[in-house]
């Protein structure tokens, strides 16, 4: 509930801070926030088995003694990239292009938007 609350103010204090002759600014800042929304929701959609495929393929099982603290999920992920980068590094590979994939219909979209161009 907070994160709405604040997401509300901050809108508010960007529609008062923003001079209104800028109407063009805002149509093209929504379709790029649209399209970056678009993005980040392919990314996370496809990350769960993403992240199962790596972790099958890295042969990783995590301690017996794991707590679950924040410490003990640090160490967990520095073992995982350690060892799909530095000893398993095909592994690692594949998630990587199957990032890229999904995220180029939307890097098309961004540059013919020209959202990143002043």
């Amino acid at each position: 509930m907070k994160l709405l609350q604040i997401s509300l103010l901050l809108s508010l204090l960007s529609l008062a801070f923003v001079p209104q002759s800028s109407a063009y600014n805002w149509d093209k800042f929504l379709n790029c926030s649209r399209q970056g929304a678009k993005a980040a929701a392919s990314l996370l959609r496809e990350a769960i088995p993403a992240l199962r495929t790596l972790l099958i393929c890295v042969d990783y099982t995590p301690p017996s003694n794991y707590r679950g603290s924040f410490l003990s999920r640090m160490k967990v992920t520095y073992e995982i990239l350690r060892l799909s980068a530095f000893e398993k590094s095909n592994c690692l590979i594949d998630p990587l292009m199957g990032a890229a994939n999904i995220l180029k219909p939307y890097v098309q979209q961004v540059d013919s938007l020209k959202c990143l161009d002043e």
